[in-house]
Formats: C-alpha cells, sequence, structure tokens
C-alpha cells in the first residue's frame, strides 16, 4: 500500500522533521498527497505541482545535506544523453535552494520497482542487462575533460585517492575488525585497493536494482545518482555485483550480471585488462560489506567468502 498522510497518521504527529519538509513543500506551492520513503537525510514525496503535475520531491533541511540532492539533479541532466536510442530513462528534474531547506523536484515515473533495498522483486532480462551495458559502455567514454567542474572539484577533495584509503580503513574497516574480519584481512584489503591502482571513470556510484524501475512502456529507469562522481573505474558493475550479492541476498543474480558485464566488455574493449583492474573497486566495496555485516550479523560469512575471493583476485571464485 502506498505510504500517505492518510493511512500513515504517525508521520504527521511523531516525526517533527517530516511535518517540517511537508509545510516547506506546501509552502512551495506543492500539494504533498503521500510519503514515499523516509530517511535520516531527507524525506521523499509524492506531491502535485501548482500546475497539477505529478512530481517525486526530495526534501532536506540540513544543510549538509543539499550537495546530495544537488549533485543528484546535475549527474541526470549529465548523463542522460548517454540514453539516447536505448531503452532507458533518466528523469528530469530540477534542485532549488531556499533559507529553510532544499529540494529536487523530478517528473513523477509511473513503473515497477525492480527491488527494495533488501529483496530483489524480478531479475532483469538479458535485453536489459544489455541495455544497461550499453548505458555503462557508453559512460566509459566520458573523458575527464567532459566532466563538469562540479564534479570535478569534488573529486579533488572529497573524492581523493588519499581520501578513499581513510574512509575504506577507518570508516569501514576497522568498525569490521573482531566481528567480521581479522586485522591481517583487513590490512590485506587496504593493501589491494592501493595496489590495484586508482584509475577514474564517471560512476553514477548506486548503480543497483532498487535503483531502477520499469516504466509502463517497458522501458528501464534509472534513479538515484546522488553520490556519482569522478571516481573509480568498473566501481559501477563491482558495487553491482556486491550489493546484489550480500544486501539483497541474490548471489545467483549477481554472478549473472557481473558475468555478463564482464563477457560484453572484453568483447567491446579487448585491450582493457577489466579483470585485473575490477579487484580495485571490488576491494573497495568488500570492505563496506564487511561494515555492514556489522549491522547485520546473517551477512558475515557470506561476506567472509566474498573478500577471500577478492584478495586472491579470484573472479572465477567469485562468479561460482
Amino acid at each position: 500500500m502506498e505510504k500517505t498522510w492518510a493511512n500513515h497518521e504517525r508521520y504527521q504527529s511523531d516525526d517533527e522533521g517530516l511535518q517540517r519538509s511537508r509545510v516547506f513543500l506546501e509552502k512551495e506551492g506543492f500539494d504533498v498527497l503521500g510519503l514515499i520513503k523516509s530517511q535520516r537525510r531527507h524525506h521523499i514525496f509524492k506531491t502535485r505541482s501548482s500546475e497539477g503535475e505529478l512530481r517525486f520531491v526530495k526534501v532536506a533541511q540540513d544543510p549538509g545535506e543539499y550537495i546530495f540532492l544537488e549533485n543528484e539533479v546535475r549527474a541526470n541532466d549529465f548523463l542522460r544523453p548517454l540514453t539516447e536510442g536505448l531503452r532507458l530513462r533518466i528523469p528530469n528534474g530540477e534542485y532549488l535552494q531556499r533559507k529553510d531547506g532544499a529540494y529536487a523536484d523530478f517528473e513523477f515515473v509511473e513503473g515497477e520497482r525492480l527491488a527494495d533495498e533488501g529483496e530483489l522483486r524480478r531479475a532483469f532480462t538479458d535485453h536489459e542487462l544489455e541495455t544497461l551495458f550499453q548505458f555503462l559502455m557508453a559512460k566509459r567514454g566520458l573523458k575527464e575533460a567532459d566532466v563538469p567542474e562540479f564534479f570535478l572539484k569534488r573529486a579533488k577533495s572529497e573524492f581523493a585517492d588519499a581520501v578513499m584509503v581513510q574512509k575504506l580503513e577507518y570508516a569501514y574497516l576497522a568498525p569490521a575488525i573482531g566481528p567480521v574480519i581479522t586485522n591481517d584481512q583487513a590490512e590485506s584489503i587496504k593493501r589491494v585497493f592501493i595496489e590495484t591502482g586508482f584509475r577514474r571513470e564517471f560512476d553514477h556510484h548506486d548503480f543497483v536494482a532498487w535503483n531502477m524501475l520499469r516504466d509502463t512502456q517497458g522501458n528501464l529507469v534509472l534513479t538515484d545518482p546522488e553520490h556519482a562522481r569522478w571516481g573509480m573505474k568498473w566501481y559501477d558493475i563491482a558495487y553491482n555485483f556486491l550489493q546484489t550479492h550480500v544486501l539483497l541476498n541474490e548471489p545467483e543474480q549477481a554472478k549473472r550480471q557481473l558475468a555478463f558485464f564482464l563477457k560484453r566488455f572484453k568483447e567491446a574493449l579487448p585491450n582493457e585488462p577489466i579483470e585485473q583492474e575490477i579487484i580495485h573497486p571490488l576491494a573497495y566495496w568488500s570492505g563496506a560489506c564487511a561494515f555492514h555485516a556489522t549491522q547485520k550479523p546473517e551477512l558475515v560469512p557470506v561476506v567472509r567468502e566474498v573478500i577471500q575471493n577478492v584478495l586472491s583476485g579470484d573472479l572465477e571464485g567469485l562468479l561460482g
């Protein structure tokens, strides 16, 4: 059932921040029809604009979170031309900032979401995987000179190589030592991440089924690039594999998708050493999975198995 104000009154009475977000949107001229998702960082609403159009709106009232809304809108605009000729859509939207909040206002797309954050609703068809590959291939062709300064500036500060090493070591690995991994494994993950080398490409950075849906015309719709960046080469397919494998608990689908993307990239780019280079983002995100396993102990066995294969550079082991 869709979450609305009528059937979820607790959101009106129990969450002051949520109520402020609703009032903020009403001041901006939106008719708030329902709550889609409430998160610590922002709230997401189904609304109707003053022109009568259905809209999907993300609201943040912490100034520290505004950057993510702006990042999402800018990334959508940057990536949308790459979908030309594909059965893939990236929603139009705009970012607005006021004194008491900010919001990202997107077209509302009717469709079937492919996954929730804990459950895969429907596997990708081979045709859909080919569509996603064609998009990734087009994105792979972007050079640093093509990337807007907004993203390059963040890459040089927030996402610099040394910063990413520190994040891996202190945010992901340190909390996992003991409950999930050994100190030696943590050191090995860090070493592999550094030694496999820093290479850049533009990442969607949340390229996984729960950020995709199929619209009423059968097109895939790609959403939520709020963390998109001039980031790690091959990050999107490594992230997709580990999130699908570990957090969605769909190892067979994860292996199928990774095998598909590896095969197609090796065909299209035979001189690219993808099987060696992809270990870099796999090492980074295996550290992130170790951290997630500290919050969800049931993930520990599969995370340990993944880490063992990543540390040995064993893609065949990962693919089962």
